[in-house]
């Protein structure tokens, strides 16, 4: 797992990080740890917001500010929810199916469609054939010329 992360991460700065284990570190363990931490203890230490001479914002003030995060947040695991529950399985296959990504998933740059060898890689093929489909052709018929415009 720390290798896939450390590719990520290599592939989004466009060079490798250093020092390597100090990042792993904070990828892997402290930053999940302090920010679930930090997320505990807003909850248990929750205080409604005030106004400036002290006066408590009104009720409902704070049920549609808790609706509009509700509304932001609850999408992506009410979808893994969804996607756990209508999977077929056994409890341990389904949340290997449903935590791995699907063999289409990549970057979609062309720097990163070919391996070392210069040949296409199983990503690189899907990441191409999603850019294919995101990119359209005009052609003018009068000067016979073909102008390809790419969505990146």
């Amino acid at each position: 797992m720390s290798d896939k992360i450390y590719k990520d991460i290599e592939f989004m700065l466009g060079k490798t990080p250093a020092p390597t284990t100090y990042w792993l570190f904070c990828w892997l363990s402290a930053s999940p740890l302090l920010i679930g931490g930090l997320f505990a203890y807003r909850l248990i230490e929750y205080v409604p917001p005030k106004l400036k001479d002290g006066v408590f914002f009104p009720e409902f003030a704070q049920i549609i500010g808790w609706c509009v995060t509700a509304v932001v947040l609850c999408p992506i695991p009410l979808y893994f929810v969804y996607k756990f529950i209508i999977t077929p399985g056994k409890v341990t296959e389904r949340l290997g199916i449903v935590t791995t990504p699907t063999a289409d998933w990549g970057p979609n740059t062309k720097e990163k469609l070919y391996n070392a060898d210069s040949q296409l890689t199983d990503i690189g093929k899907a990441a191409y054939a999603y850019d294919m489909q995101s990119s359209f052709t005009i052609i003018n018929y009068s000067n016979i010329r073909i102008i390809k415009i790419v969505s990146l």
